[in-house]
């Protein structure tokens, strides 16, 4: 069975839904972080002594900052690019979206491992020494 080609009028519409749908799962990301953020920082200040027992050091007040500001960050900027794009009938290339999907799966396992190694040490981190997962990056895993 052969297919027509697309029209540009299709092409249009397909881009200006994708960019609808990024647009509304960057709104969730973000809000999503910013509550996790929210929720740590409050734990992080009234709950910091249990933290640390946990993890059997000091920890800084402000790590949940440290942890989720960049990528809050990263989703708000972006998300203000792609509201900046759509507002001028732009669609979204096709490289920002792969660029974007590797920045927000890739660089989230550096992040933690640069900061939870430093804070509860390679044997505990976040329990995935076990399986191999994050401790793999550095190559010390089991």
């Amino acid at each position: 069975m052969k297919f027509a080609a697309s029209t540009p009028a299709f092409d249009h519409a397909l881009s200006v839904e994708i960019a609808a749908s990024e647009q509304i799962r960057m709104r969730v990301l973000a809000g999503t972080l910013a509550i996790l953020l929210l929720g740590d920082q409050l734990l992080f200040l009234f709950a910091r002594e249990t933290l640390e027992q946990f993890a059997g050091r000091s920890l800084p007040t402000w790590l949940p900052l440290k942890v989720f500001g960049p990528f809050l960050a990263y989703e708000i900027v972006a998300l203000v690019v792609l509201r900046y794009r759509r507002a001028r009938g732009k669609s979204v290339p096709p490289a920002a979206r792969f660029a974007n999907a590797v920045i927000e799966t890739s660089l989230v396992s550096v992040h933690k491992r640069m900061f939870f190694s430093g804070v509860v040490g390679n044997q505990v981190e976040l329990g995935l020494t076990a399986c191999g997962g994050v401790s793999r990056l550095s190559g010390s895993g089991a």
